[in-house]
């Protein structure tokens, strides 16, 4: 989360002129020391990474600002595209390849990490779009809109949505079938209710609330979530609530289950009480 922040904080620095979040001021030696504290160009860094310097609009970018700063010396425009390459090759200097399923656990991303930097990113791209102005203290720069950093971040927000959905899909659902039924998969030992119960958990589709990005400002419970949701789904389907309960709104369908009929949560989304009055809960 520092991490991120930081990014952020970047960001808005260079875009707004120099402009520092901790102290809302400009940054000193923007004022004094006589340096431009402003973009010579937005560059997507994952996008850098292609191997035909020819095409490469990044790449092209960053050695025009090079050749265009004074007391800066450029390698000749022939080796460039060699250079470029021989970069590429270099697996070291970069990652290439995201968004990578395969990337082992130390490389991965959390669901709770994707949910702060599409946060992040999201509430970056309204500064930049339009969509949000900023505070209303006049010591605060303005905003200008900025449609290639708008863009970049539009494609860093769907990347990151993906790679989400992988770890949710391929991680969470499934870590949380194992630790509930005993198989990933929900075949081969299971039968009537239990089955029933794992069929339904193990289907992205039918859970709203881990399918999109949580706002809270603490870490969402997803595993506690899930776990008390199959209790719920358990408990609807040994009481038959789907025959002989009077009233089962929202029951087994995809919203959040604290929304479900007679269900109560606390704010961090933990179950607090069932209550079901004269509903022929057996």
């Amino acid at each position: 989360e520092v991490e991120i922040l930081k990014w952020v904080e970047f960001i808005d620095f260079w875009l707004m002129g120099g402009y520092v979040e901790s102290t809302g001021d400009i940054h000193d030696r923007c004022l004094t020391m006589e340096i431009d504290c402003i973009p010579k160009a937005i560059i997507d860094f994952d996008a850098l990474y292609q191997r035909e310097a020819e095409s490469n609009e990044e790449f092209i970018k960053l050695y025009e600002v090079l050749e265009g700063s004074a007391n800066v010396e450029v390698v000749s425009s022939q080796i460039r595209a060699c250079v470029l390459e021989s970069v590429y090759d270099w697996n070291a200097l970069h990652q290439g390849g995201r968004p990578n399923p395969d990337l082992t656990v130390e490389y991965r991303f959390t669901i709770g990490q994707h949910d702060i930097m599409l946060t992040r990113l999201k509430s970056l791209r309204n500064k930049y779009d339009g969509t949000d102005n900023g505070s209303d203290s006049t010591s605060t720069p303005t905003r200008s809109p900025n449609p290639k950093l708008v863009s970049i971040l539009n494609n860093y927000i769907l990347r990151n949505e993906g790679e989400r959905l992988v770890e949710v899909t391929n991680v969470l659902l499934r870590n949380m079938v194992e630790d509930l039924f005993g198989n990933e998969n929900c075949d081969g030992l299971l039968a009537g209710t239990e089955l029933m119960v794992c069929s339904y958990m193990e289907i992205v589709d039918n859970h709203d609330v881990i399918l999109s990005e949580s706002t809270d400002d603490f870490p969402f419970p997803y595993e506690e979530y899930l776990k008390e949701r199959a209790d719920l789904v358990r408990f609807y389907m040994n009481s038959n609530g789907s025959s002989t309960w009077s009233q089962n709104s929202g029951w087994m369908g995809k919203g959040d289950h604290c929304n479900w009929f007679g269900v109560s949560c606390t704010v961090e989304h933990r179950v607090h009480s069932i209550v079901l009055p004269n509903n022929n809960v057996a």
